[in-house]
């Protein structure tokens, strides 16, 4: 029972990072549009942010797990959910930081706060990708 759930929650999270992961290349043009100084379209990007954050509440949502007294270790069978809860948290956090401050896109400046979030938000969904694909590949191979 327990690695079909956990095949579930690892195929859930790599459903929703597949997701998150098609806005990046959106996100990239906004970051090399804002340094060169062109004018970024605020409306497309406040639907791509509000997009990626609602995806990534219905997950938060799905994938919730009781508190916990402290973080578990690697061989607990909610380790990998609460590690993708963990940073999916944060990256909804920077996402929601830039869907409110989106304002500053208009103002045709670089600004540089916005663009360290910007890039920092892409690099953790990278990184949350990639490491969801990773276990899902490896995943099977542990089973066996």
């Amino acid at each position: 029972m327990g690695s079909s759930t956990d095949a579930d929650v690892r195929e859930s999270f790599l459903e929703l990072y597949r997701d998150l992961f098609s806005h990046v290349s959106y996100l990239e043009t906004t970051i090399e549009s804002m340094i060169h100084g062109q004018r970024v379209d605020r409306i497309t990007l406040e639907n791509h942010l509000t997009q990626m954050i609602a995806s990534l509440s219905v997950s938060l949502k799905k994938h919730s797990v009781p508190k916990m007294p402290r973080r578990p270790r690697r061989n607990h069978p909610d380790y990998f959910r609460y590690e993708m809860l963990r940073v999916s948290k944060v990256i909804k956090g920077q996402l929601a930081v830039l869907l409110k401050t989106s304002f500053l896109v208009e103002t045709g400046k670089e600004e540089d706060d916005y663009l360290q979030t910007l890039s920092d938000a892409i690099d953790n969904i990278a990184g949350a990708f990639q490491h969801v694909v990773r276990s899902n590949v490896l995943m099977p191979v542990m089973l066996n």
